[in-house]
This record gives C-alpha cells, sequence and structure tokens, in this order.
C-alpha cells in the first residue's frame, strides 16, 4: 500500500453516486474485468455494472468502499449491504442466520495487476470496521467454489463454510447462459 500511497491512492467511502461521479465509467471497467475472469468468466454489459453500483448505493445501510488512485481511476472495490435487503441470498440463508441482523459483503474485486498486495484484505477489513456491531451479528459473503483465492482469504479472515449452496445463472464469455455454484461463509462479529 505505501507505494500506491505514493502514487494518490487511496480509499474512498461513497454515500451516494454524486460522490463517485469521476470514478463511475472506471468502476464499470473493473467491474466487468473482475468478473470476467475465473471461476466466474461472465460477460458484463456496462450498463449491468452500472445498476449493480446503483442498486448498492440506494440501499439503506450500504457499505461502499472503492480503492481509487488519482481523480479518475478505481483499482478495486467492496460493496455491501443488510442481508435482508438482497431476497435472493435472504432466501439461501432464512433459518440458518437470524436474516435482520446479518450484513451481506455482496461484491468485491482488484484488478488483477493489484492483487497480491494486500489491497483486498485491506478493502475487506475496512468493510468489516464499517457494519454497525449495534445490528449486526454477522457478516456473509457468497463465493464460487472454485475460488480458493477467494475461500483463502475469507478464511484469514475468520469466515467459514456454512454448507449453503447457490447455482448462479450469468452469460459467459462464450455467449452462453449458463450457472455456476457459490457457497456463503460466515463469520460471526
Amino acid at each position: 500500500m505505501k507505494e500506491l500511497r505514493q502514487r494518490g491512492a487511496f480509499l474512498l467511502k461513497a454515500e451516494k453516486m454524486a460522490d463517485l461521479r469521476s470514478y463511475k465509467a472506471s468502476f464499470v471497467g473493473v467491474y466487468q474485468a473482475v468478473f470476467s475472469e475465473q471461476p466466474y468468466s461472465q460477460r458484463l454489459f456496462p450498463i449491468e455494472a452500472q445498476a449493480v453500483l446503483k442498486r448498492n448505493l440506494e440501499t439503506a445501510g450500504h457499505s461502499s468502499l472503492f480503492l481509487v488512485m488519482g481523480a479518475t481511476q478505481v483499482l478495486g472495490f467492496g460493496l455491501g449491504v443488510p442481508l435482508d435487503s438482497r431476497q435472493d441470498a435472504c432466501r439461501e440463508l432464512r433459518g440458518l442466520l437470524d436474516v435482520s441482523h446479518t450484513y451481506y459483503l455482496s461484491e468485491f474485486g482488484v484488478l488483477p495487476k493489484y492483487r497480491e498486495r494486500g489491497l483486498g484484505r485491506l478493502i475487506l477489513e475496512r468493510r468489516l470496521e464499517e457494519i454497525d456491531r449495534d445490528i449486526f451479528s454477522h457478516a456473509v459473503v457468497r463465493i464460487s467454489t472454485a475460488d480458493d483465492a477467494a475461500r483463502h482469504l475469507y478464511s484469514k479472515l475468520g469466515f467459514e463454510e456454512v454448507g449453503v449452496f447457490q447455482e448462479v445463472m450469468g452469460r459467459r464469455n462464450d455467449g452462453s447462459v449458463r450457472s455456476d455454484r457459490r457457497m456463503f461463509l460466515s463469520k460471526v462479529l
């Protein structure tokens, strides 16, 4: 991070879309790049990445962190919302966790060229710090079952598998539409 600080990189906490005015286009590119790689291999249109950002920023209680450099470049992001605001994830975990007291770490990624520098961990740790412990007792995340690097990173931060899986449909880089298997991990806050 020291090298990036010297180049003007910092964590930006965004409350609303206006906070990201100069970073919006870069976020879209980073989001597309992160999820086009293995294990997701998703082809996302810019409007879809913009919709993810808009939905997150409009959700009450969201936490939206962006690792940025300079006035326009996004290097990574970490988004989170109360679990009960995301019905697809909430449906899978209801009965296992108190969904009204669980925070969902919904979106996360770092550009490949900036990985292996501790930046992802920095974003995740800061995002966990942002969670209001007076309201939320747990944090959950959904990752690909094929993403060993993500599983390793989250386990180092105290997340454990909860035994719940979900098939997620998506348009792939090759143009096909198919599902991939995701798993939920949880952490007591």
